[in-house]
């Protein structure tokens, strides 16, 4: 009889123990502390600074100092901290309630040996000190653009494009603001190691890839010429094996944009009127006066225009040589209902 009645007391207590157990879980899940911890290069053991280490799914973050060390507050005890610098994997790792962590991060090596082409040849992405910008020709095959220049609108920093709007007309380039006064800071263009004084004549189908020098220590082997800047363009080579057909091309429609709004003669008139109500000896204006002329002149004077490029390339090479072969048309009209459509043959 007291065994059961022991067997029942234990009974009626385990729902009261689980429950204890759950909350005393949540709440250490949901405990803010804090978490330190040093972040060295995996092999060498050297520390690493300004290494980014972020709380997963939240805003919460902070950067290594010079000795590698770091430290978060008011994090959760289950929280996961990501850990990313440039050359290196991304590292993740699950605080699981400790306060202290010692992270290792191993090097990228496919991001490292990515190679740049520079004014002496070329250089690892590891060992490049220079300020240069690699823009790969995924970039040019995605705009609609007629000159190369055009697509790098917005995509290089430090480098400013500039478009007037005229069918096939070129682009002002500036590199780090204007560096001299003659030719406006025109940077030196280098196609395939050929000087040129613009690339507007190139396809942009055509370009495997282009790199921007941006200052003295970059493009010092081209002399003051680089005064303004280099721009390198490395165009597509064929290789070895069978023939490669490629074909590309596209029709755009451009459409004017943020085009003003003009009033009509009603509209007009009361403007005109209300601006003048105080003016000494001015005559208020009727609508009759302008004999039904109401005409929108930005309507008149503007269209939509298309556009339209067809490329076909054909490469290939054998283990001695290689080729590469290309035609390209572009036809461009200009917004602008007069005659200034711009035709290329390459």
């Amino acid at each position: 009889m007291k065994q059961i009645v022991l067997l029942i007391v234990a009974l009626l207590c385990l729902p009261t123990i689980w429950v204890q157990g759950q909350n005393t879980v949540q709440n250490q899940s949901q405990q803010q502390f804090s978490v330190s911890g040093t972040v060295s290069e995996r092999g060498t053991g050297d520390p690493l600074t300004g290494v980014s280490v972020s709380v997963k799914g939240s805003t919460l973050g902070t950067i290594t100092d010079i000795d590698g060390k770091f430290t978060l507050n008011n994090i959760p005890a289950n929280a996961v901290l990501t850990f990313s610098y440039v050359g290196m994997k991304p590292v993740e790792m699950s605080v699981n309630g400790r306060s202290t962590l010692s992270v290792e991060m191993s090097e990228d090596a496919e991001l490292l040996e990515e190679v740049v082409v520079v004014g002496y040849g070329t250089q690892k992405v590891k060992d490049l000190t220079a300020p240069i910008a690699v823009v790969n020709k995924d970039v040019f095959e995605k705009q609609a653009t007629t000159n190369p220049m055009q697509a790098l609108q917005g995509k290089v920093a430090g480098v400013q494009v500039i478009n007037n709007g005229a069918p096939g007309s070129g682009s002002t380039v500036r590199i780090r603001g204007v560096g001299s006064i003659g030719d406006y800071g025109k940077p030196l263009y280098v196609v395939d190691g050929v000087f040129v004084d613009n690339i507007d004549f190139l396809n942009n189908n055509d370009i495997e890839s282009m790199n921007v020098l941006k200052d003295a220590s970059a493009s010092a082997i081209y002399g003051v010429r680089a005064a303004n800047g280099v721009v390198i363009v490395t165009t597509k080579r064929g290789t070895s094996g069978k023939p490669t057909i490629t074909y590309d091309g596209y029709y755009a429609l451009q459409v004017p944009v943020n085009v003003m709004k003009m009033t009509n003669t009603d509209q007009y008139v009361t403007l005109r009127n209300e601006a003048n109500v105080d003016t000494q000896g001015y005559t208020p204006l009727t609508v009759g006066q302008f004999n039904g002329a109401n005409t929108d002149w930005y309507d008149v004077l503007l269209h939509n225009a298309p556009m339209f490029n067809q490329s076909l390339d054909v490469s290939g090479g054998s283990d001695v040589s290689n080729y590469s072969l290309g035609v390209n048309y572009l036809y461009q009209d200009g917004i602008l209902d007069v005659e200034n459509d711009y035709r290329r043959l390459n």
